[in-house]
């Protein structure tokens, strides 16, 4: 995250997102810098359609992920060190660079900076001293080439300083504010939408904004494309750059689920400025598995197979999906890495992530189906799997072993409902009211089929058969 601070980041998003308004004369093979980067990421997916378009299990395109704004909306000058009335999202480790901060490194100046550092006790991050930046005094900008934003007079070059001129430049163009939301990020999405669906035109938009954005509140720009779906993301940004999670007894649990379900609910809002329902997916959620320095990957090494290494990733994925339960969201759980390793410097492959719920180095043919799953027990869950009716609320209460589901049946027909065996051991005990007719419950694929003879309110228990219970 520390790297959206680092001035090519906000080089290329700013010209990403605004380089016709930005720096009108720059130019790459005849077309400006915006459109030109536009361009090759919608060619990217024209390509990925036409290779996909007759696979029925894809069902959309994401719009881009993770987007960054760059430097659009900042005054020039603007160093972001704390939450405040100019930028309320808490800022990111790393060098606090103000636009003209970045440019002047790009153009070879040599700059003492504030640093910011997480402070381990509240997850914030914090000054804590200087550091020097570019101590050579190199350019980025090959020879006899021009900093774009120097031509389009942001700044000028002054005795090796750059000495700005326009401290509005990433917040005006042309005599209008510019939204890098309104301005940038819709247009984007429908040129999305019209790039995928030529290939299939039945396929959803799932639009997404940048992720601390939507997890404060920001709502999607409008008017979207039709069927649109809001996928933003949410983390517990706690959990995921301190590496760790203790929420202490079950009352903290208590308290630690609803907080997930307030952030959840200001990710599901996002969709307040667009007309009409839309569904809600959240794109991306996970845990990373090296929590507490990897104890877990050590245990493992020296043989441990029991769960308690990892009761905190079953412990705060347990929670999470228990808050997405209570709001009924749907949600993708990053992520599934095949060649991930039990590796503090390897992880998922890249920027020493590791959030995959498997690991190559847990591959262990005596765990059957589990081989190689990481705290399965806090992500595989039971879970509706097709409705005939519309669900009012379900849940899953782990530790009793007790799922529940209240929904208005529609008529006859089937509800089809995964009760995993690793929660069930076992025949799973079943307790059904209203318009059920009858159930049969399937070990090898792990789903209880419900047969229903009518509509109305209906309600199905599933519960942990007692050890030792024939079931």
């Amino acid at each position: 995250g520390g790297n959206h601070r680092l001035p090519a980041n906000g080089v290329m998003w700013s010209l990403f997102w605004a380089g016709e308004a930005l720096t009108p004369d720059f130019r790459i093979d005849g077309r400006n810098v915006q459109r030109f980067l536009q361009e090759s990421y919608l060619g990217c997916l024209d390509q990925v359609a036409r290779r996909v378009c007759g696979m029925p299990h894809v069902i959309g395109f994401d719009t881009l992920n993770e987007p960054a704004l760059g430097w659009i909306g900042q005054a020039l000058d603007y160093r972001h060190v704390a939450a405040d009335a100019i930028n309320p999202v808490a800022p990111r480790v790393g060098p606090a660079l103000s636009p003209l901060d970045g440019l002047a490194l790009l153009r070879g100046a040599t700059l003492e900076v504030p640093r910011l550092v997480r402070n381990l006790s509240n997850g914030i991050a914090e000054i804590d001293g200087t550091v020097t930046l570019n101590p050579a005094a190199t350019s980025a900008w090959l020879p006899g080439r021009t900093c774009p934003f120097e031509a389009a007079g942001a700044y000028r070059w002054e005795q090796n300083r750059a000495v700005g001129e326009a401290e509005r430049f990433f917040c005006d163009a042309g005599g209008k504010e510019l939204d890098v939301y309104r301005d940038g990020m819709l247009p984007l999405f429908h040129r999305v939408a019209e790039t995928v669906r030529v290939h299939n035109s039945d396929w959803s938009i799932f639009a997404e904004i940048d992720p601390f954005g939507g997890m404060r509140g920001k709502p999607l720009p409008a008017p979207l494309p039709e069927r649109s779906v809001n996928a933003g993301h949410w983390y517990d940004v706690r959990t995921l750059f301190l590496k760790t999670f203790d929420a202490g007894d079950r009352s903290g649990i208590a308290a630690l689920r609803r907080r997930y379900e307030k952030e959840l609910g200001v990710v599901e809002a996002m969709d307040r400025a667009c007309a009409g329902a839309m569904p809600t997916l959240i794109g991306e959620f996970g845990i990373p598995f090296d929590l507490d320095h990897g104890t877990a990957y050590a245990a493992w090494a020296d043989g441990d197979r029991g769960p308690e290494p990892w009761a905190s990733h079953v412990g705060a994925l347990s929670t999470m999906y228990d808050a997405l339960d209570a709001r009924m969201l749907n949600a993708t759980l990053w992520n599934y890495t095949a060649s991930n390793r039990n590796d503090l410097l390897i992880g998922d492959g890249w920027n020493q992530e590791d959030l995959s719920i498997y690991s190559h180095d847990q591959a262990d043919p005596a765990a059957g189906r589990d081989s190689g799953g990481r705290g399965v027990a806090g992500f595989c869950r039971p879970c509706p799997r097709r409705v005939t009716g519309t669900i009012e609320a379900f849940g899953f209460d782990s530790e009793a072993g007790v799922f529940s589901m209240r929904y208005d049946a529609s008529g006859p027909g089937e509800t089809v409902i995964f009760v995993p065996a690793i929660h069930f051991p076992g025949a799973p005990l079943v307790e059904t009211s209203g318009a059920v007719a009858d159930w049969r419950y399937d070990a090898d694929s792990q789903l209880l089929t419900v047969a229903q003879s009518g509509g109305g309110t209906t309600e199905i228990v599933v519960r942990r058969a007692a050890a030792g219970s024939a079931g």
